[in-house]
């Protein structure tokens, strides 16, 4: 078994790897066009922590196999005919890359520690089991860790429930509960200000139509996707939907229930937003735990 993914002798390997998607959700969380079938170079570039061009690069390198994993350029207007979504004028033509071909670029990239963690889950999963030789002493020990692991999960089960159920429940937030749960001690405005700046929601304030009627007569609306989450802030939010009223489809923006709630909210708080200070009935996370704040 070869154990560069990234060597060319290694193509055959990697063909018979990649219908592993699923590692891509080990490793992160991958923006991707409505549908979640396909993402864009950006979106790929973003999830490797890498620039566009690197990724061009792969593309360029490894194009057949890519073209194998469903790799496909389409035209501006056909792309923004498929997702609906607006497009600068400059980019003629847009790439798709299905998650095979996203995970095949993992599989290829070699200044990537997203790209490694990704090659690193697959060749486990390819090793053969050794089979372990112990003493009895050795064998009565791990019993001892044995029980006093199962001992552990069950205490951070009993956490894990009132986990869900403080935040797992329903929807998630929306962007005024969470402000008001977390970060009352500063304005609201000044709350969603810092949401745009940092580019977690899209800003598309009076970029939208001309209103022509109406005491707002002459100024524009606010555009389609204002309020809408970002790449970057797909991570902790997502649109959700609330019905169809008059004909259009009503989504407002949501705080991704869970672990996202706590980490968005510790990640505000790193940016020097002030968090409100009682914590009671809070939870923190940490090593992918669930921990009760007292």
């Amino acid at each position: 078994m070869i154990t560069d993914l990234t060597a060319p002798a290694a193509r055959e390997q990697r063909d018979s790897l990649a219908s592993r998607t699923d590692v891509l959700d080990k490793v992160g969380i991958i923006a991707s066009l409505p549908g979640d079938m396909h993402c864009t170079t950006d979106m790929v570039a973003t999830f490797f922590e890498v620039d566009r061009e690197t990724v061009l690069t792969v593309v360029k390198r490894n194009r057949d196999e890519l073209d194998n994993d469903g790799y496909r350029v389409i035209t501006r207007g056909a792309f923004e005919e498929t997702f609906n979504m607006n497009v600068p004028s400059s980019a003629s033509r847009i790439a798709l890359f299905p998650r095979r071909a996203v995970l095949r670029v993992g599989m290829l990239l070699r200044d990537s520690q997203i790209a490694r963690r990704v090659r690193d889950y697959l060749l486990d999963t390819e090793r053969p089991a050794q089979i372990e030789t112990l003493t009895p002493l050795e064998y009565a020990l791990r019993l001892v860790d044995a029980e006093k692991r199962v001992l552990e999960a069950q205490a951070q089960a009993e956490v894990g429930e009132k986990f869900k159920r403080a935040i797992e429940g329903g929807d998630g937030l929306s962007l005024r509960a969470f402000h008001k749960k977390y970060f009352s001690a500063i304005a609201e405005t000044d709350f969603m200000e810092h949401l745009y700046l940092k580019s977690y929601l899209i800003d598309q304030r009076g970029k939208g139509s001309l209103r022509t009627e109406g005491p707002k007569a002459g100024t524009h609306r606010d555009g389609s996707q204002h309020r809408h989450p970002s790449f970057k802030g797909k991570k902790f939010f997502y649109l959700h939907t609330g019905g169809v009223y008059g004909g259009k489809r009503r989504e407002s923006t949501r705080v991704r229930p869970g672990e996202w709630e706590l980490m968005l909210r510790d990640q505000l708080a790193h940016e020097g937003l002030s968090a409100n200070e009682n914590s009671a009935g809070l939870f923190a996370i940490e090593g992918g735990k669930a921990r009760e704040l007292a």
